[in-house]
């Protein structure tokens, strides 16, 4: 594949989900645009959260995943991103020429202008004409760009691009550019972008970009090392916990292997080191489903302690003892977990409140979080109420 030819196009059925899960910015967060890389970051966490977007091999389009890119040209010290050590969401840094290849209709991308950033969504690109064009619900708004730019204007200014498609995007890419496959940073990216999206049956070709970025990265530096490691442990016990429930016998063998010589290489220990809280529950969530509930426990209690005021993991916790007949223990994290909840709704009420600049924009993430919680909220109370407890 030529990189002249840009991306390949989605599927057709995946196409037509893209506008789904990409609603119109202005649906979103009201009259006004994110006007901030924090925001904006704000933005793509609510899109990747709505109702409408595909998370799960049992949609409509399997396997949909959304990606968040970066350009290498802008410092990466002012990229909004939460940092986590390793499988978060952090964005996948290309050179900003990739980002043109990439361009397609219907992605979303922040334009980082003399004046301002932009925040616009793709309409159509023509590749011949070495042009694009933007569908913009705030373009009557002053100083905004004309709906359209050409391929030099987008690569020096875009910083961003929010797009969504199957995780063979990513494989398209290397073939377009094949230098890139040597890259580490880069395979790291793209196994926790795959990570990332939640859905464990991509756990194994996660673990496939890993490994070779464990491999590109022999003479890295041994704590950069170890955080590729980390994630190649994370996809290796999910994919070979996912193995364990197949009637094929040795389906899980191949995943088995490859972790034990990667613990023969690293300690267990310090790879679950550089594992998040929401990872060890995941994680812990996977080995119940085989049965292995004192693995689960160890864990459980690990994220815990982590982070005790955290109430995902409360809730993880919660539901592992109960299932184990620790009814006491159970309902004790439940209520510390109502508890962590309510302080965290009344923080995002607080946040609200007091940051104007956000507008509309902090409202909308605001509630979507404050729904999640109060999901959360009936998750622990049920706890309680199958124990005969009132909250």
């Amino acid at each position: 594949m030529a990189a002249s030819d840009g991306r390949p196009l989605r599927d057709a059925v995946l196409a037509g989900r893209a506008r789904v899960a990409f609603p119109t910015p202005e649906a979103a967060c009201g009259a006004a645009p994110p006007a901030s890389l924090a925001q904006w970051r704000r933005y793509f966490d609510y899109l990747c959260a709505s109702p409408g977007f595909p998370s799960s091999p049992q949609s409509t389009v399997p396997a949909a995943v959304p990606f968040l890119f970066a350009s290498e040209d802008y410092p990466e010290h002012h990229l909004p991103h939460e940092h986590i050590p390793v499988a978060g969401q952090a964005p996948i840094r290309l050179p900003a020429a990739h980002l043109w290849w990439l361009a397609s209709a219907g992605d979303h991308v922040l334009l980082h202008g003399p004046a301002h950033p932009r925040h616009l969504r793709i309409g159509s690109v023509e590749r011949a004409a070495g042009s694009l064009n933007f569908d913009d619900p705030w373009s009557s708004s002053p100083g905004r760009l004309p709906l359209g730019a050409t391929a030099a204007g987008f690569e020096r200014d875009a910083v961003l691009l929010a797009t969504f498609d199957t995780p063979t995007l990513l494989e398209r890419y290397l073939e377009a550019f094949p230098g890139r496959r040597g890259v580490p940073r880069l395979l790291n990216s793209f196994g926790g972008a795959l990570l990332g999206s939640g859905i464990d049956e991509l756990a194994p070709l996660a673990a496939c970009y890993f490994d070779q970025a464990l491999l590109a990265a022999l003479l890295a530096p041994a704590h950069e090392r170890e955080c590729i490691a980390a994630g190649l442990y994370l996809a290796l016990n999910l994919s070979l916990h996912d193995a364990r429930m197949s009637p094929e016998p040795l389906a899980a063998r191949p995943f088995a292997d490859r972790l034990y010589r990667l613990l023969l290489d690293h300690a267990e220990a310090s790879l679950q080191q550089h594992l998040s809280p929401a990872q060890l529950c995941r994680l812990a969530a996977a080995s119940a489903r085989v049965q292995d509930m004192a693995r689960a426990s160890r864990l459980c209690q690990l994220a815990v302690n982590r982070d005790p005021s955290d109430a995902h993991t409360r809730l993880c916790r919660a539901r592992l003892l109960l299932a184990s007949g620790d009814t006491e223990a159970a309902l004790a994290d439940a209520r510390a977990g109502l508890d962590a909840n309510a302080q965290r709704l009344r923080e995002l009420t607080s946040r609200e409140d007091k940051c104007l600049d956000d507008g509309a924009l902090l409202h909308h993430v605001s509630a979507h979080a404050a729904d999640e919680a109060r999901r959360l909220n009936e998750a622990l109370e049920a706890i309680l109420a199958g124990s005969g407890t009132n909250p």
